[in-house]
């Protein structure tokens, strides 16, 4: 198998792999929506939802374009393998985490804030549990950004890490 077989081989792969991480996060969702729903009076249940449906959403089409991109990205590769550096694998591979940051932030920011959201409505309480989801979804939030930053200044990434490897020795 070539690098550019494998760099399509890994894109699939870490397509299905958000897919089940999606499928993963549904039922947390159902069971904070039935948990909200049952005996309370509160209005804002319909944005729950709203909001709970759009980042499955969100993330099931971020997994769709993943998986379509691979074949792009592969024929990218392969055009691009006689001119550029061999610093090329590095810059995907960081483009790759990237991607895995981003998508684990989103996730578990949408879980977090929903936890956040049910104990804001039930807990007695509330400060500590606020306090702990809020640095909680600032951490994933911050996660999120890193991955932004690694797919789009990998070059940067890339020579930061070279220069750091330069410095060890």
């Amino acid at each position: 198998m070539s690098n550019t077989d494998i760099s399509k081989l890994a894109l699939k792969i870490f397509s299905l792999y958000v897919i089940v991480q999606v499928l993963l996060a549904i039922p947390q969702f159902f069971q904070a929506y039935v948990m909200l729903s049952n005996g309370s009076e509160y209005s804002s249940v319909r944005w729950f939802m709203i909001i709970s449906v759009a980042a499955v959403a969100l993330l099931l089409i971020l997994s769709v374009s993943i998986w379509r991109l691979s074949n792009n990205t592969a024929a990218i590769m392969s055009k691009n393998a006689e001119s550029s550096s061999p610093h090329i694998s590095e810059e995907f591979v960081l483009s790759i985490l990237g991607i895995y940051l981003i998508v684990y932030g989103l996730t578990r920011t949408s879980v977090v804030a929903t936890s956040a959201y049910f104990s804001a409505h039930s807990a007695d309480d509330i400060n500590y549990d606020l306090t702990q989801s809020a640095i909680y979804i600032a951490v994933y939030i911050i996660a999120a950004l890193i991955g932004f930053s690694l797919i789009i200044k990998s070059k940067g990434w890339s020579s930061l890490l070279k220069k750091l490897r330069a410095a060890g020795t």
